[in-house]
Formats: C-alpha cells, structure tokens, sequence
C-alpha cells in the first residue's frame, strides 16, 4: 500500500475508534440516567398530588401568546428549566417553595402538541362555569405532575400511582387536538379506559357515568371519531418503549391483553 493509502486507511481507522468510543459513550451516559431515575422514590416521579388551577394560569400569563408555543415547548422551556437542580416535578418544587398543592379533584388528558394556552383556555373555562375558586381547585396534569427531569417517569413502578390518582378523582378531563392525535397516544388511551373501569362494587349510576368530560377546545368529529375507532394498542405511539410496556403489561392485568380499546 503506498504512503498515502496508509495515511487514509490510519485515519478512517481513527475515525471508526473515535465513532465507537462515542456511541460507547452515549449508551454509558444513558445507562447511567436510567439507574438514577429508577433510584429515585417513586412520589418523585409521579406525583399523586394536584397543583392548583391558579398555578397553571400563573405560569401561562409568563408564556407569551403571540409564540404559539406548545405544551411540550413549555416543558422544555420553562418547566424543565425550573425543576432541574431539585430534579423533581413542578408541583413538588410548588410544595418546597410552600405553595399550597393538594389532592386533586380532576384528572387531565392532553396532547403535548397542542397551544398550551389552549388547554390552558380551556381548563379555566370549565371551572368558569362551575364557579370554582383557582386557588382552591387542584387538578392533575402531566407537564406538572410528573418528573419530566428522569428519561422516563412512567413504569412498572410508578404506574400504579397514576392509576390510583385516576381511581380517586371526581372527573377525567379530555382536551382533544383537532386532529384526533391523542387518541393515537398509548397513556391517553390508557387514562381515557382507566376512567371508564367501574368495581363490581360501584353501582352504574348517573355520576359515574359523568366522570368523563370532554371539554370543548378543538372540535373535529370527523377526525375524533376516526381515531377514536382506530384506538389500537399495538399502534399507539408512546414516549418510550418502556412507558409502552407498562401500559400493556398494566392493562392485561386488568382487562386480559386488549388489541383495541
């Protein structure tokens, strides 16, 4: 091989080293994340308590409307940012600054793609109408519930919190996105079946039946109502393969490995 040859065939050499010590390196540094969050106490990364309406509506005046962010770009530029050296959730850094949380009285299903101002919009117009005081209304919802500073804050281990908030709440509050992408999210559809579960201990009456609300901020029937047939666990998109076990692992128990809802 001439000089030349071996110069380049050294510095691909080189190259494939440097490529593999990184993705080495990466997988390490992910590994590591993982036993971290699982080495956390289970409250830290699911929150069973409710952060107050007034909260919610505090932190969307500090959002600027006219940039159309979305829930998930407010997790990452606000609430992420916020939580970060206590590596907990925003209603548990609420709790340490002495802000009043508490259990909540609704359960809220949302997209991470839609306006956050617009689930905003809508939780505010819900309560409006039921004259409920915000100081005094605890709601739980992901972006502030859960610890969005660990890879994956839903699991085998955690699930069981989510259910149980699920179980106690008065109401489950659905706020779809116009084109019916929520119901093709794993937890979405999870939390939607969870609201409909009933004991055989728990009468089929009239407030039961009521729990679940679906509020009207984005109206496309057509597309709900596509989705809503296609709801299929096998397709659902989920934040991680982890999350998506747990869900199917969670839902088997209970009702024998659905294909669809």
């Amino acid at each position: 091989m001439s000089p030349g040859g071996k110069a380049r065939q050294s510095a691909a050499d080189v190259d494939a080293v440097g490529v593999a010590a990184a993705a080495e390196a990466q997988a390490s540094a992910a590994t590591a994340a993982a036993a971290a969050a699982a080495a956390l106490p289970v409250d830290t990364a699911v929150s069973p308590m409710g952060v107050p309406l007034s909260v919610l509506l505090a932190l969307a005046e500090r959002v600027p409307r006219g940039q159309m962010l979305t829930t998930a770009q407010v997790v990452e530029q606000y609430i992420v940012p916020q939580t970060a050296q206590q590596r907990c959730s925003y209603v548990k850094l609420m709790g340490s600054l002495e802000q009043p949380v508490g259990a909540p009285c609704a359960y809220v299903v949302h997209s991470w793609q839609v306006q956050f101002h617009t689930t905003v919009d809508a939780l505010s117009r819900h309560f409006a109408h039921l004259k409920a005081a915000p100081d005094a209304t605890f709601v739980w919802i992901d972006v502030a519930c859960m610890n969005h500073n660990m890879p994956s804050p839903l699991c085998d281990a955690t699930l069981p919190v989510l259910c149980g908030v699920l179980a106690r709440v008065g109401k489950v509050l659905v706020v779809p996105d116009a084109h019916g992408q929520l119901l093709h999210q794993a937890r979405a559809c999870f939390e939607i079946w969870q609201a409909g579960l009933v004991d055989d201990a728990t009468p089929h009456d009239k407030q039961h039946h009521e729990r679940l609300v679906v509020l009207p901020a984005v109206w496309n029937w057509p597309a709900l109502e596509f989705r809503w047939a296609m709801i299929d666990w096998e397709t659902a998109d989920a934040a991680c393969a982890e999350e998506a076990a747990a869900l199917r692992r969670a839902a088997a128990g209970a009702c024998g490995a659905p294909g669809g809802l």
